[in-house]
């Protein structure tokens, strides 16, 4: 069981945009060093994704064979809308 003290905290960082957190673990870690409050993995996700409707940040990803150049040159000669 989270605190509501913590929970409120954990809402203050993840309504953060320029803080955030890329995993559920990274969270249960915070919660763990920052507030010294231990959460299952479970329990902090359904609280993050369900209670707290929050989502957490990820890269969109991009190929390994991408080539900027050519991305840069379609972006300067296509349409746009």
């Amino acid at each position: 069981m989270i605190p509501a003290w913590a929970v409120d905290s954990l809402k203050r960082r993840l309504d953060d945009p320029e803080t955030g957190f890329g995993s559920y673990t990274q969270v249960q870690q915070w919660l763990s060093e920052t507030l010294n409050v231990e959460a299952e993995y479970a329990t902090v996700h359904h609280l993050v994704r369900y209670r707290l409707g929050a989502k957490l940040k990820a890269a969109r990803p991009v190929h390994a064979k991408q080539n900027s150049e050519a991305l840069e040159a379609f972006k300067q000669t296509s349409a746009t809308t």
